[in-house]
C-alpha cells in the first residue's frame, strides 16, 4: 500500500442517476479518497472522473488497475452487484467449451450477421485508464508476437495506429474495423493518453476475426461472420483467445487477468464476468408490425436485448455478462432467437405478409432480374423433399451482398425442379442456351485430336470437374448426416483406387499440423472463410465430413464436401492435356464404379442440365480445363486485345495467380469458357486448339514488338506457381497465406522487389539500406545492396574533393550517370540471373526525372515491384553525427583531417541540394513510397503494395540511428556445460557464478545510461544477471534451442543413440531439427520479435545461450544460413556491438575466467565426434562487419 495523499474536497458528481453518485458517499470519500493504488497510482477521483465531468453517465466509473477493485471494493462491489444483478459473495464461472453448446440458430432464420466480442486484460499491467506508456508498448509487443503465431483461418495482419498509411486507414474505415480517438468518456477516463502509440488493429484474411489492441481494454477480441452460424463464430472466438493467451504466457509468463469473484477483469465494471457481447442482426418484419414495445417486452422475458437498426432489421444481443458462463449466454441467445423466429412466422401470417419478400442487395445480379415479389410469394413457403431447402435460402447471397453476378445456389437436385420458375431463366441467360437444349456428356478421351504444341511455353495443365451423389443434398442444403454419409462413401471409393491413382485421404477433422502445412505448401488445402460459401450454408459443421485425397504423384486430387460434394482434379507440369484428361476420365470412372458397387448410387446427371452442381454456373460438364502459358507477344499487344481474342476462341483468360492479383508478367491462365451446351471432349478440344492458336499468334506479336526470345518471359517463370521452376518462391504475394514466417518456415516472395533509397548525403540512407539487407537476409529473403558510392570509387582512382559533385562538372556528371546506370543494371541482372529477391539501390536518386527513369526500368521493363524509401532530415545535430560517422568510415575521407572532411562534405551536400526534389505526394502519387523525417520522428506512406513492403515499412519504423551499445553474453558456465552435456536447465557452476559477479562489475564500470537487461527463462541466464543493478526482463524467445530427444546428452551419446540424426545435423545444421525439438531456422523465426525490439531500444544487455546469440549475431553480421550455426560465442566473454553508418563495430571482451569450450566446428566427416578446442581464452580482435 502506498501512503495516503491529502484527502481532497468531496466533489460534485454531475451524473445524479449514475451508480457512482449512489455509492460514492461523503463517508466513503473521506475514507478512500487519499488512497493510491500500487500498480498505476490510481485514485478514487480518477475512478469517478466521468461522472464528475458529464451529467449523462449510468455507471460513471472506470478502474485503472486490478488493485482498484480490491482497494475500493466498498464502492465497486455494490455497484457491480446492482448492475449485474449478482449477490454478494457470488463466484463467476467461465466456460468457453463450444462442445457444451446444444444446437445452433435454425437455418431458416434470416440472420444477416453474427458478431461476438470479449474484453481481455493481461495480468501485471495497469488497465487502459491507468496504464503507463511503457506498459502499453509492452502489451503491443506481446500482441505482435501473438499475431505472428496465429495460423489457419486466424492468420492475418496487424496494423499499428502510429504511422498508419492513409490508404490502410481508409480500408479499415470502410470495413468498420478502425477505432479512433475522440470519445469524450475515454478522454476524461484517461484511456486515450499517448494517442496513438501502442495501439493497433489485427484482422485475419477472411475478416472474421478482429482484435483491437489498447482501446478501452488491452484487448477487444471479436469473431464475426455473415449468416447465422453463431456456434461457429463462438468456436473461432474461443480458439483465438486460447492461441493469444498461450502466446502471452510463453513470451512473458503472464495470463489474462481472471478473478474468481469478478471473472475477467475489465476497465469498465459493466463488462466484468465474461466480458462478452454477442449480437445477432436479423430481419423480423412480423415483430416490426406488432410493435417495438411488444418485442422489447418479449425480449426481456427471454433475457435478451433488442435494438432496431432499420424498419424491420433488429440487433439482438445478450443482456447479461456476469453471473452466467460464456456457454450459458450463447446458449440462451441461440434458444431465444429460435423462439423469436417461430413467433415471427406466426406474426407474418397474422399481418398477411408471409412469406416476406426480402430486399435483394445485388441489384445487377441474375436473381434481381428474375426473382420478383410475385414469384417469391408463390414459391416462398415451399420446402424441397431432400433437404427442406427454400427459395429464400437459395437467394440468400443476393440478399446479403451487393456484388453477386448470379446470386443463387441450389440446396439439392429438387431445387432445380421445384424452383424451376427462377432457376431456368437464370441458367439459360448465364449459359447462353435455349429452353429446349438437352445436355450431352462425352468423356471418351480417344476422341481428342492432337495436343498442345510441345514448343508452346506451357507451365502446367489442370482439369477439374464437380460431381454430386444422387440422393443426397448439395452443399448449401445437405444435412450433417448426409455430409458424413458422402464422406464415408467417398473414403471407401478412394480406398479402392489402384495404380497411379492410388493415394491417401486426409480428413480435415483432427488434421495434424504437419499434414495441414504440407497440403498448404502443395496448394491442395481448401479452407473455411469464404463469405459466399458461409452465407450459402456450405460451411456448416466445419470441418466435419470434409477432406482431401491425392495420389502419390500428386497429379490426381479429390476434395470432399467443399462447394460441391466432390471436386475431382487431374493435373501435371508441362502441356500434355491429353494425358491429364485421360487420367481424369479414369479417375471419375473408377470412383463412380466403386460407389455403385458399394452403395448402388451414381453421380447425379440431369438430362437437361447435365451433372448437377450447387452453383448453376457449373451445370453441364462442371469442367474447367486450364493451362498456365507464357504469352509475351500478347502481353505487349495488351491484355484487352488478348481478352477479346480469347472471347472469339471461346476461351476464358484469368491472371495466373487468381483474380485478386491482376496480370503479372506474361504468364496467363487460359481455360474453356463454357460448361453447359458442350460435351467434355468438345471443351477440351476447344481449349487445345485455342491455346495453339494463341501461341502461333504470340510468336508473330513477339516479332512485331521486338521481344527478346532468350529473355522474353523470365519474370513470368519466376512468378510461376509451378514447383519445378528453379526460381520458385514459396508464398505468393497474393496467395492468401500468412505474411509472417512461422515455425520452421522461411519467408519467400513471388515478385522480386527493388527498394530505391532517396535522400541527400548524411541522411542515414546507407545505414538504413544495410540494416534492411541484414534483416531480410536473416529472415530468408535473398537481399543485396547496390551502393552507388562503391561503383563511383571503382571508376575514380582517387577522390579529391566536393568539386566532383558539381552539376556543372560535365565529365564527372557523365561518369556518375554511368555508375548509377551500371549499379541499377547489375541489380536487375542479379535478380534475374542469380535468384535475387530484393535488391536495394542505395543512391541519392534526388530528382523526379531520375526516379521516373528508375520506375520505368524496374516496373515497366523488368516487371519487378518498386518501393522508394526517402530519408529526410533537417535536424543539424543528426546531420552532424551522420557526417562524422561517414567521415570516419567512408574511404573518401580516410586521408583528411576532421575539419577538412566536415567542410568538404557540407559542400558536397550543397551541390545535391541545388537540384534535390523530395518525393511528391501529388506529382509522384503513382509511386509506392515511404518518407522518414528526422530518423523516424514522422513517417508518410503512399501506396504500400503487398506484405513485403508492409514488412519493410514496419522495420524502418522501428529502427533508429541514435548512439547506443548492445552487449551480448552467454550465461556463465553451467553444471551441464562443465560435463559436456547440451541443453537442460542447470544451475551455474562455481566458475559460472564467478563470471556472474565479474559481469556485474564490468557493467557497473561502463556507466551505461538507461541499460536494460534481458534474459531467457532458464536458471543459468537469470543467475548470471542476478548481481546486475538494472531493470531486467525475461523473454521466452531467448530460451536456448530445444534439443528435443537430445536434451542433456553429450555429443558422443548422441552419436551412439542417434547416429543418423547427428549426421543429418552436420550435413545441414541450420535447417536440421532435433527430434521433437527445434532447428536454427525455427529459432530465427522465434527471435524476430527480439530483433525488432533491439532495434527500438537504446542500451541493452542480452544474456542468453549459444544458439540464440549465434542467430542474433547472424543478423547484425549479415551472415548466411550456412554460417550462423558456426559463429563463435565463447563462454565468459562479452560481445559489444556498436551500430554505425556503414555497419556494426564488434568487440569481444573476455573477462578472464576460465570455462569449458563448447564450440563444435563442422566435422570433416558428418556424424563423427571430433576433438573440440580446449581453450576459451583465445584473443579476439575488433572487426567491422
Amino acid at each position: 500500500m502506498q501512503e495516503q495523499n491529502p484527502i481532497p474536497v468531496f466533489p460534485n458528481i454531475r451524473s445524479k442517476k449514475c451508480l457512482a453518485f449512489k455509492y460514492v458517499t461523503p463517508e466513503l470519500w473521506n475514507k478512500l479518497a487519499g488512497h493510491v493504488t500500487n500498480t498505476s497510482g490510481f485514485t478514487l477521483s480518477k475512478i469517478i472522473n466521468c461522472s464528475l465531468g458529464f451529467d449523462n453517465q449510468y455507471c460513471g466509473m472506470y478502474a485503472g488497475d486490478y488493485d482498484c477493485y480490491k482497494d475500493f471494493a466498498e464502492v465497486f462491489d455494490p455497484a457491480i452487484q446492482e448492475y449485474h444483478g449478482v449477490k454478494p459473495g457470488a463466484n463467476h464461472t467461465s466456460d468457453m467449451d463450444v462442445t457444451n453448446i446444444i444446437g445452433n440458430i435454425d437455418e431458416d432464420v434470416p440472420v444477416q450477421a453474427v458478431r461476438l466480442r470479449v474484453c481481455r486484460n493481461i495480468s501485471g499491467f495497469g488497465l487502459s485508464p491507468g496504464m503507463c506508456k511503457e506498459q502499453r508498448d509492452q502489451v503491443q509487443i506481446l500482441m505482435i508476437s501473438a499475431f505472428k503465431k496465429l495460423s489457419g483461418d486466424l492468420s492475418g495482419n496487424y496494423y499499428p495506429l502510429a504511422g498508419m498509411d492513409g490508404k490502410v486507414r481508409q480500408k479499415l474505415v470502410d470495413d468498420h474495423f478502425l477505432f479512433m480517438s475522440g470519445d469524450p468518456n475515454f478522454k476524461v477516463a484517461g484511456i486515450e493518453r499517448d494517442w496513438p502509440d501502442g495501439r493497433g488493429i489485427f484482422h485475419n484474411s477472411a475478416k472474421s476475426f478482429l482484435v483491437w489492441v489498447n482501446e478501452e481494454d488491452h484487448l477487444k477480441i471479436t469473431s464475426m461472420e455473415m449468416g447465422g452460424d453463431l456456434k461457429g463464430a463462438f468456436a473461432r472466438l474461443a480458439k483465438g483467445i486460447i492461441s493469444i493467451g498461450d502466446s502471452v504466457k510463453a513470451d512473458s509468463g503472464r495470463e489474462f487477468h481472471f478473478d474468481s469473484r469478478l471473472g475477467y477483469v475489465t476497465s469498465c465494471p459493466t463488462n466484468l464476468g465474461t466480458g462478452i457481447w454477442a449480437s445477432i442482426k436479423l430481419d423480423l418484419p412480423g415483430w416490426a408490425r406488432e410493435g417495438a414495445e411488444v418485442l422489447r417486452t418479449r425480449c426481456e422475458q427471454l433475457k435478451i436485448l433488442p435494438r432496431i437498426t432499420t424498419d424491420c432489421t433488429f440487433d439482438i444481443s445478450n443482456k447479461y455478462r456476469m453471473g452466467y458462463s460464456e456457454v450459458q449466454i450463447i446458449q440462451s441467445l441461440i434458444d431465444a432467437i429460435n423462439i423469436l423466429y417461430k413467433e415471427e412466422i406466426q406474426l407474418q401470417q397474422k399481418h398477411k405478409i408471409f412469406p416476406y419478400f426480402p430486399v435483394i442487395k445485388s441489384k445487377s445480379s441474375l436473381v434481381a432480374k428474375h426473382v420478383n415479389e410475385v414469384i417469391f410469394k408463390r414459391l416462398g413457403s415451399h420446402k424441397t423433399e431432400t433437404t427442406a431447402f427454400t427459395i429464400h435460402k437459395a437467394i440468400r447471397c443476393a440478399t446479403m451482398f451487393h456484388n453477386q453476378h448470379c446470386g443463387i445456389y441450389a440446396g439439392d437436385w429438387d431445387s432445380y425442379r421445384d424452383f424451376a420458375a427462377v432457376f431456368d431463366p437464370i441458367i439459360q441467360e448465364y449459359h447462353g442456351i435455349t429452353a429446349d437444349v438437352v445436355h450431352t456428356s462425352d468423356m471418351d478421351h480417344t476422341k481428342i485430336e492432337g495436343n498442345i504444341d510441345p514448343t508452346a511455353p506451357v507451365h502446367s495443365v489442370r482439369i477439374r470437374v464437380g460431381r454430386s451423389i444422387d440422393g443426397f443434398g448439395l452443399s448449401p442444403g445437405i444435412t450433417r448426416e448426409q455430409r458424413l454419409a458422402v464422406e464415408c462413401l467417398m473414403k471407401s471409393a478412394l480406398h479402392n483406387l489402384s495404380g497411379d491413382l492410388e493415394g491417401q485421404y486426409y480428413p480435415l477433422m483432427g488434421m495434424p499440423e504437419t499434414i495441414r502445412q504440407q497440403l498448404v505448401d502443395n496448394h491442395f488445402l481448401f479452407m473455411s472463410g469464404d463469405p459466399n460459401l458461409k452465407v450459402a450454408g456450405m460451411e456448416r459443421d466445419w470441418p466435419e465430413g470434409r477432406g482431401i485425397f491425392h495420389n502419390s504423384a500428386k497429379t490426381f486430387l479429390v476434395w470432399i464436401n467443399e462447394e460441391d460434394q466432390i471436386m475431382i482434379i487431374s493435373m501435371e507440369k508441362g502441356g500434355d492435356v491429353q494425358r491429364v484428361f485421360e487420367r481424369l476420365v479414369r479417375g471419375i470412372k473408377s470412383v463412380e464404379e466403386s460407389l455403385l458397387r458399394g452403395s448402388g448410387k451414381k453421380f447425379a446427371l440431369d438430362q437437361k442440365y447435365g451433372y448437377v452442381h450447387s452453383c448453376p454456373t457449373n451445370l453441364g460438364t462442371g469442367m474447367r480445363a486450364s493451362v498456365h502459358v507464357d504469352l509475351p507477344g500478347w502481353k505487349k499487344e495488351g491484355v484487352k486485345a488478348l481478352n477479346a481474342r480469347c472471347e472469339q476462341l471461346k476461351l476464358q483468360l484469368r491472371p495466373a495467380h487468381g483474380e485478386s492479383t491482376g496480370y503479372i508478367g506474361c504468364t496467363y491462365d487460359v481455360s474453356n469458357k463454357h460448361r453447359l451446351g458442350y460435351s467434355e471432349v468438345e471443351l477440351v478440344q476447344c481449349m487445345i486448339n485455342g491455346v495453339n492458336t494463341l501461341h502461333v499468334e504470340d510468336i508473330m506479336f513477339q516479332k512485331k514488338h521486338g521481344v527478346s526470345l532468350e529473355n522474353k518471359c523470365e519474370q513470368s517463370i519466376i512468378s510461376s506457381i509451378d514447383n519445378d521452376s528453379r526460381c520458385l518462391r514459396r508464398i505468393s504475394e497474393h496467395s492468401g497465406t500468412k505474411a509472417f514466417a512461422g515455425r520452421g518456415q522461411q519467408l519467400y516472395i513471388n515478385i522480386p522487389h527493388v527498394i530505391v533509397m532517396v535522400g541527400l548525403p548524411a541522411r542515414g540512407k546507407t545505414y538504413m539500406a544495410r540494416k534492411l539487407s541484414h534483416y531480410l537476409n536473416w529472415i530468408g529473403i535473398k537481399t543485396r545492396v547496390f551502393n552507388l558510392g562503391d561503383y563511383r570509387r571503382k571508376a575514380v582512382n582517387e577522390f579529391k574533393d566536393h568539386n566532383f559533385f558539381k552539376t556543372e562538372n560535365e565529365d564527372a556528371l557523365k561518369l556518375r550517370e554511368k555508375c548509377a546506370n551500371d549499379a541499377l543494371q547489375d541489380l536487375c541482372n542479379w535478380i534475374q540471373n542469380e535468384g535475387g529477391e530484393v535488391g536495394v539501390y542505395d543512391a541519392t536518386n534526388s530528382t523526379m526525372a531520375r526516379r521516373s527513369f528508375i520506375y520505368r526500368k524496374i516496373v515497366g521493363d523488368m516487371q519487378f515491384k518498386c518501393f522508394f524509401v526517402e530519408s529526410i532530415c533537417d535536424d543539424p545535430k543528426i546531420i552532424e553525427e551522420n557526417i562524422f560517422d561517414v567521415k570516419v568510415n567512408s574511404p573518401d575521407y580516410k586521408e583528411m583531417n576532421d575539419e577538412d572532411a566536415f567542410n568538404d562534405f557540407m559542400l558536397r551536400i550543397a551541390h545535391y541540394e541545388s537540384q534535390y526534389q523530395t518525393l511528391d505526394e501529388i506529382h509522384e502519387e503513382s509511386l509506392s513510397f515511404m518518407k522518414l523525417y528526422n530518423a523516424g520522428n514522422k513517417v508518410v506512406i503512399n501506396k504500400s503494395d503487398g506484405h513485403i513492403q508492409a514488412r519493410i515499412i514496419y522495420f524502418f519504423m522501428n529502427i533508429h540511428i541514435n548512439p547506443r551499445n548492445i552487449y551480448l553474453s552467454r550465461h556463465g558456465e553451467s553444471l551441464l556445460n562443465a560435463v559436456g552435456r547440451i541443453g537442460g536447465n542447470a544451475d551455474l557452476s562455481d566458475r559460472g557464478l564467478e563470471y556472474s559477479k565479474s559481469l556485474s562489475k564490468y557493467i557497473e564500470s561502463q556507466h551505461v545510461e538507461n541499460l536494460r537487461v534481458w534474459t531467457s527463462y532458464f536458471k543459468r541466464t537469470m543467475q548470471t544477471a542476478s548481481h546486475i543493478d538494472a531493470p531486467q526482463e525475461r523473454w521466452k524467445a531467448l530460451n536456448e534451442i530445444d534439443s528435443g530427444a537430445c536434451e542433456e546428452l553429450t555429443y558422443q551419446e548422441i552419436a551412439d543413440k542417434f547416429p543418423a540424426e547427428l549426421a543429418a545435423r552436420d550435413e545441414n545444421k541450420y535447417h536440421y531439427r532435433y527430434p521433437r525439438g527445434e532447428s536454427y531456422e525455427d529459432l530465427v523465426a522465434r527471435l524476430e520479435p527480439v530483433i525488432m525490439e533491439l532495434e527500438r531500444q537504446k542500451n541493452v544487455l542480452v544474456i542468453s545461450h549459444q544458439a540464440v546469440l549465434r542467430c542474433l549475431l547472424g543478423y547484425f553480421f549479415n551472415k548466411s544460413a550456412e554460417d550462423i550455426p558456426y559463429i563463435k560465442v565463447p563462454l565468459h566473454t562479452i560481445i559489444k556491438l556498436t551500430p554505425m553508418a556503414y555497419g556494426c563495430h564488434v568487440e569481444y571482451i573476455p573477462l578472464g575466467i576460465k570455462a569449458v569450450d563448447t564450440y563444435r566446428p563442422k566435422p570433416k566427416i558428418s556424424g563423427t565426434v571430433e576433438a573440440q578446442h580446449s581453450s576459451s581464452d583465445e584473443f579476439f580482435e575488433d572487426y567491422l562487419y
